[in-house]
């Protein structure tokens, strides 16, 4: 390249964009070196956790100071380690919980160890003398936590002694699911097996019971306590409140500094390839599906604006919702902190031991606080109760909370009564009109409530007809009480999305989880389709995606779509549309079999019921077995244990030889991935 001639004599070299990305490529290459091989060399003693599985929270890297769990024991001076594996925050919660409760009434230290923190390895070091606990959930079917997974793969493949190991274990679970906390029996075995000692029986909690977790929890946290008093030599303390957080007013805090609403991303290495990052998107679309007896709602949802807010067909959308405002006024006014509700507020852990829950943002304020971040709407524990009872200023109140908070006596309350926090604080003072809470500690108000959660519900648009809009089905949740059927508590956040007005600024925050519950790559394979109510959600996606594909010429094999719902006037989801596929485009491809349960005279009608029926039962034969194709089953556990039992009887009676073991033939199914659910509850 030629050289020219600057004003200062200089010769003026003009150089490519090629040239200068090169240089600078070397110079970047060459102080890197010298960083960290060479002359200018600094030892990071956390370097190689970037690149292991560190936790993010508020945006920023939260790097743990050791990954080996006895040397943190050792810096925290803990007594005890408990190790939590949780999805939605239910095990995590009641980690924190029972350190913060041992240390309040036996004055022992705990560890809180979240298990992708710490080298699975370093568990064979805790000392006999230290017990380690164990609180594991259950995903999916039988599937450990995103934070548990790297300890799920270890213990698994683990050939070395656990002799000193001390260990209780608590698992939740919900029994309606086929591998009930599977999680906690594979780890607790291969415990045993390698030579640990289980110091109390294994707990197990079961989620399909109103309110047996949380009763399980402090059954089982009595037997912890007894324990641990005879085994570390521990006298009971004499009851009192010790915050575990600290909250202080900051008047100094400008409005931009604070957290308003946005919920927190606090994603895993794992976890951020199992879903998106947290975003607000605009409602543009909402009708009512069904009738008012059983109400359900589409609601469409614009992402075009949001190049990295992608979903695949199958996938979930995570909604977070807001609580309703009446409940946020009646909480504000019965702790008379109305005035005070936007005032800016700094919360920290009190004990750098125990951090705060990444989902409870600071700076913030009480009214941010009480609508987005934390769970007002949901029933509280039977240990609030009995924690609100040595708060009360009045005998009356004392003696009311306190004949509440027995298991029978508080358990009958919920059934018949619609509670939560702010509503039990106003039933308490009705035993002394006189009584107030404004004394009550706004830290003792944050660890009562349960940091606010997303809802997930199956994406029922398709990725190739609307790849620019996520649709979602949702049926609106309204629970009649016992006592007054006609009295119906509406659900957190299908109540919120059915009562949106859908304006031009309306918007929610939203991230799409990823799920395995996808189309088979190779389009002609025959389908079965199972689902029922708002299980159509994903079905309808996988139909219109056919259909789409067979419209361009594409080979698509036939469909056999089984549909369950009380009454075909009634709550027949997408009946119009779908029946218009399977007269347009899935001709002679889409058969849809339907199981109206509310309208048979003698009896009931179920999809299990319709897939046992001769000629159906040898169809679905003929496509699972003959044609090699997939069963996808949506809905509730109930219906898809019935319905996949059903298939199973099917097939052992048409199948023929080939199908020697039924069981088996399923498990092969899903092994392949030709057997998909997409369940709940």
């Amino acid at each position: 390249m030629d050289a020219a001639v600057s004003t200062l004599g200089w010769p003026t070299i003009y150089v490519g964009y090629a040239d200068t990305l090169l240089t600078l490529t070397l110079l970047f290459a060459v102080g890197y070196w010298a960083r960290v091989n060479g002359p200018l060399q600094k030892h990071d003693p956390y370097f190689q956790q970037w690149f292991e599985r560190p936790q993010e929270a508020s945006g920023s890297i939260a790097v743990t100071k050791t990954r080996n769990v006895v040397q943190r024991m050792e810096e925290e001076e803990a007594e005890i380690v408990i190790f939590w594996g949780s999805q939605s925050g239910t095990a995590e919660g009641f980690a924190y919980r029972l350190a913060h409760e041992l240390h309040n009434k036996l004055k022992v230290q705990s560890l809180v160890a979240d298990l992708s923190d710490y080298d699975s390895e370093s568990i064979a070091l805790i000392p006999s003398s230290k017990p380690a606990v164990f609180i594991l959930s259950t995903y999916g079917e039988g599937d450990p936590t995103d934070n548990a997974t790297a300890f799920w793969t270890w213990i698994d493949k683990a050939d070395i002694s656990l002799g000193d190991l001390n260990y209780l274990a608590l698992g939740l679970g919900n029994s309606n699911y086929r591998y009930y906390n599977q999680v906690l029996n594979v780890v607790a075995q291969k415990l045993d097996t390698l030579g640990a000692t289980a110091l109390l029986p294994l707990m197990r909690a079961d989620d399909a019971i109103i309110n047996a977790t949380e009763e399980t929890y402090l059954d089982w946290r009595e037997a912890v306590e007894a324990l641990l008093q005879n085994r570390l030599g521990k006298e009971l303390q004499r009851r009192s409140y010790e915050p575990a957080l600290k909250v202080v007013p900051d008047n100094s805090l400008d409005i931009i500094d604070l957290h308003l609403g946005q919920p927190i991303n606090r994603s895993t290495t794992r976890s951020m390839a199992a879903s998106s990052d947290i975003t607000e998107v605009r409602v543009v679309h909402s009708h009512v599906l069904a009738s008012p007896s059983k109400p359900c709602i589409h609601v469409d949802l614009d992402i075009s604006h949001i190049p990295r807010f992608k979903y695949r067909t199958g996938d979930h959308l995570s909604v977070y919702a807001t609580n309703a405002a009446a409940e946020v006024q009646r909480l504000l006014a019965v702790l008379n902190l109305q005035a005070k509700k936007d005032e800016p507020l700094l919360i920290s852990p009190i004990s750098s031991s125990q951090p705060m829950e990444h989902s409870i943002p600071s700076p913030t304020t009480l009214n941010a606080l009480l609508t987005s971040y934390l769970d007002i709407s949901g029933t509280v524990s039977r240990n609030t109760v009995q924690d609100l009872s040595y708060f009360a200023r009045s005998a009356a109140v004392k003696s009311y909370l306190s004949a509440l908070s027995t298991k029978t006596a508080w358990h009958n309350f919920v059934l018949d009564n619609h509670i939560n926090f702010g509503r039990l604080l106003e039933l308490a003072n009705r035993a002394d009109p006189h009584h107030s809470w404004h004394h009550l500690p706004t830290s003792f108000v944050i660890e009562s409530l349960r940091p606010m959660a997303p809802r997930h519900y199956s994406i029922s648009s398709s990725a190739v007809t609307s790849p620019k809009t996520v649709s979602i089905t949702v049926g609106v949740s309204n629970t009649p009480l016992r006592t007054d059927p006609n009295y119906l508590i509406p659900g957190l956040c299908s109540g919120h999305l059915s009562t949106l007005d859908v304006t031009a600024s309306t918007t929610l925050y939203a991230k799409i989880r990823r799920s395995t519950f996808k189309l088979p790559v190779a389009t002609a394979t025959p389908l079965v389709l199972i689902g029922a109510g708002t299980g159509i959600a994903p079905l309808r996606a996988f139909i219109h995606e056919r259909a789409a594909l067979a419209g361009i010429g594409r080979d698509v094999g036939p469909i056999l779509f089984f549909y369950g719902c009380r009454s075909r006037d009634e709550d027949y989801l997408y009946r119009s549309e779908i029946e218009d596929i399977a007269s347009g485009g899935l001709k002679d491809k889409l058969e849809v079999v339907t199981a109206f349960s509310r309208e048979g005279k003698d009896h009931k009608v179920y999809v299990q019921d319709r897939i046992k029926e001769a000629h159906w039962a040898a169809r679905v034969t003929t496509l699972l077995v003959e044609q090699n194709g997939a069963v996808y089953l949506c809905g509730s556990t109930l219906m898809a244990k019935s319905a996949g039992d059903a298939i199973v009887t099917a097939v052992s009676k048409y199948g023929g030889q080939s199908i020697s073991d039924p069981a088996a033939w399923r498990d092969e199914r899903r092994r392949v991935g030709k057997w998909k659910e997409d369940i709940w509850g």
